[in-house]
């Protein structure tokens, strides 16, 4: 790392030991514990290898100074402040220290920072809280007709003035994402191939070019031809233009339509990082309100670190932003399956201590956030154990959340590897809730230890204790001494981001798909034996919330969906389903499955409803599902008592929709719907002059119509092969008066003539 504007001995320097006291986050804190860690490491063996690890989870940049002629390294961080009045005052403090805002509302921004002025920032008058952020996850043919927006799209029953087709016309969906192809053609106009839909694009990746206006990172492209150039973003994923074709996919050709596919995009290829997520959203909303569009953004993304009852930074800025023309999908996550959240109430005296052993899913590096409810205060002690004996080997000691200073330790340093401990506690300033957020990197720990956690209860009065981990799963155990071992539970494994907002439509994942045929011609059934048809999906993570508030919101299909991949991406050639062709280049189209799927499902039905109700925000969305959603066996009733996997039930995108139009239109549209499913033939408008459109329950069978009067006369009659379609009709010479339309196999519907 060469060419920054800082020095090591003035960064040492600059960070003593962090109080608990200061306005700096348990995560603030914790980065400081690890940065002077990664600075005593500075000649050593690793040391690119250490920055890069801090630079993924972080953030961390490097800004240009023009004035200097250099680059300074700047930390993303969220700052709130103790109210709008103070926001101001103290902004212009904190600019004097090099913070540079990003995302600016109402009590709360994101920024970035020098690395040496953080404690700095904190100090600032007006500051209530700095926080660091975290590094999150990236979390359709069966699903257009399990949602019924086939239905709504094909039948062309539904014809309202000023909106030309249910397909997202003059609506904005924004993407913020990893791994995006721009010149998919997936993304180009349906019905002109060459003209590419997306308006907008911020690579926050990229190092050249020029940020968008407000912003001091990444790329934006504003031209068609810019983004055309640019091609796709260099980050070696897929999943951004998976989720962005399931939203608003053209189909290229293909039968793999998306939901809005005359919606315009504005695409985020993220760095993942939440302050920077968060700055995307705002990205989108800000070009979306210049535009005079209704806009909805769709998260894919998830992580673990944080309370899970909406008021991390990330949840409360988004409460900041809600407004009418708004709204924002995330996905539930795809830890259904995960015992990463481990619950536990201490009910008397005697009941002091719990044990449990984290399980690491891929690398041997783990945070767990753990949270002791109304600030009442545990204590904390990890351990490494020998697998084989039981024998404890070493261990921390209980640390506790009333610690006045953040912790580092080093456990088993020897021939059998070491495993590094870092712990910050807090009382949270928006909860109240006693915290301790804490760092175990076991990466050289030889396989035969395991390390466990032991929490003690700090005061004798009813304590609940909960906990998550956002590269683990908490296990029981066997052990003659450890009592009570507690494993690791299901449920609660909403993620942040996507997952745990007020002011988010969250999403979790049906089954509607086991089996696909591939681009060789052979069924891949791999997956049947986990994705039983119209469940929900085993990944599909479960709710409730930390504070009992349920979620999900709904459930969309998000198993084996088929949308477009990067062509430049490996993709696996058992995953692949057909090909699209521009330019003389191959596109792929393949199957993904998670709540990542089902989420962009739910966002592109969004963009429908906001073609008729521009006015629409996250209550009404979920006011309306609330009357709409499909309850049936496998959801139960569910639609006005939520559930903690399905939420309010199946999206029905056709019945949101009919929703949407009540009150904005004269057309019968509940029984328009019901026609459209099937259950009746409907005449409208009813009463008419004798011109007058048939909705037929079923389409492509030929049908002989008849007129008859209040006589049982047949005054008229013509033979029709409908198509899904409203048939017209006119028929000359009708008097005022009751009429039937009658087909030949015995539907009727009454209409009068005036």
């Amino acid at each position: 790392m060469t060419g920054l504007s800082i020095g090591i001995g003035l960064l040492l320097a600059a960070f003593g030991t962090a109080s608990a006291q200061t306005a700096l986050s348990a995560e603030a804190r914790l980065f400081l514990s690890e940065w002077r860690m990664f600075q005593q490491k500075s000649a050593a063996p690793g040391y690119d290898s250490a920055f890069a690890d801090l630079q993924r989870q972080y953030g961390l940049k490097t800004v240009p100074d023009a004035q200097a002629k250099s680059e300074t390294l700047m930390l993303p961080v969220w700052v709130t402040f103790h109210s709008a009045e103070a926001m101001e005052q103290a902004l212009q403090e904190a600019g004097a220290l090099g913070f540079k805002v990003q995302t600016k509302l109402q009590t709360i921004c994101t920024g970035l920072i020098p690395v040496n002025r953080l404690e700095a920032l904190a100090a600032v008058d007006g500051v209530r809280q700095v926080q660091t952020g975290q590094r999150a996850r990236l979390n359709l043919d069966e699903s257009r007709k399990a949602t019924r927006v086939d239905r709504l799209q094909d039948s062309n029953a539904l014809v309202v003035p000023d909106v030309p087709s249910f397909r997202g016309d003059g609506v904005v969906i924004g993407i913020v994402d990893g791994g995006m192809e721009y010149v998919h053609p997936n993304f180009y106009d349906p019905d002109d191939a060459e003209l590419l839909r997306i308006q907008r694009v911020w690579a926050q990746r990229e190092k050249s070019g020029m940020p968008p206006v407000g912003y001091d990172y990444g790329a934006e492209y504003t031209s068609e031809s810019a983004i055309e150039r640019a091609g796709y973003a260099r980050d070696n994923e897929t999943h951004g233009t998976h989720t962005t074709g399931i939203a608003a996919g053209s189909g290229a050709d293909t039968k793999f339509k998306g939901i809005a596919p005359k919606a315009d995009l504005v695409l985020v290829p993220t760095t993942l990082v939440t302050e920077d997520i968060l700055d995307g959203v705002n990205y989108i909303r800000n070009y979306a309100k210049a535009e005079e569009k209704p806009c909805v953004v769709n998260l894919s993304i998830g992580a673990h670190l944080g309370p899970h009852d909406g008021t991390s930074a990330f949840d409360r800025a988004l409460d900041e932003m809600k407004a009418p023309g708004f709204v924002v999908v995330g996905a539930a996550g795809n830890e259904g399956n995960q015992s990463l959240y481990l619950g536990y109430d201490f009910q008397s005296p005697a009941d002091t201590v719990f044990y449990t052993r984290l399980d690491f899913v891929s690398s041997q590096l783990a945070y767990v956030d753990l949270w002791s409810d109304d600030g009442r205060p545990v204590a904390v002690e990890v351990s490494v154990m020998q697998q084989s004996s039981g024998r404890v080997v070493d261990k921390t000691g209980f640390y506790p959340t009333t610690a006045p200073k953040d912790s580092v330790w080093t456990l088993l340093a020897g021939a059998d590897g070491e495993v590094m401990v870092l712990m910050a506690s807090e009382i949270d300033e928006f909860n109240g809730k006693a915290r301790m957020l804490i760092l175990v990197d076991a990466r050289s720990m030889g396989r035969s230890f395991a390390v466990c956690l032991a929490v003690k209860a700090e005061t004798d009065r009813p304590t609940r204790v909960q906990m998550w981990s956002n590269n683990g799963a908490f296990s029981a155990f066997d052990h003659s001494t450890f009592s009570p071992i507690v494993g690791g539970r299901t449920d609660h494994t909403v993620a942040e981001i996507g997952g745990t907002s007020n002011s988010i439509l969250t999403v979790g994942s049906f089954n509607t798909k086991d089996s696909w045929i591939t681009l060789s011609g052979t069924q891949n059934t791999k997956y049947a034996s986990l994705l039983p048809m119209d469940s929900l999906s085993y990944f599909s993570s479960r709710g409730p919330r930390a504070d009992g508030h349920v979620k999900p919101d709904i459930a969309a299909p998000g198993a084996m969906i088929v949308s477009s991949l990067n062509s430049h991406y490996n993709n696996p050639s058992d995953e692949l389903v057909t090909m699209a062709y521009k330019s003389g280049r191959n596109y792929p189209f393949g199957v993904m499955m998670g709540t990542s799927m089902a989420a962009p499902t739910v966002a592109g039905i969004v963009a429908l409803c906001l073609q008729v109700r521009p006015d629409w925000q996250i209550d009404s969305v979920l006011h309306y599902l609330s009357l709409t959603a499909i309850n049936d066996g496998g959801t139960g009733e569910v639609r006005t008592n939520p559930d903690n996997g399905w939420g309010r039930g199946k999206i029905d995108a056709l019945a949101l929709v009919t929703a949407a139009l009540q009150g904005v239109t004269d057309l019968p549209v509940e029984e328009i719907r019901q026609a459209v499913e099937g259950k009746r033939m409907l005449v409208y408008p009813n009463p008419n002059d004798g011109r007058f459109n048939v909705l037929l329950p079923e389409a492509g069978r030929a049908v002989r119509l008849q007129v008859v009067d209040r006589r049982g006369r047949v005054v008229y009659e013509r033979g029709v092969q409908p198509a899904g379609s409203p048939v017209e009709m006119a028929v000359p010479g009708l008097k005022s008066g009751m009429y039937i339309l009658q087909t030949d196999d015995g539907q009727a519907a009454k209409f009068i003539v005036r």
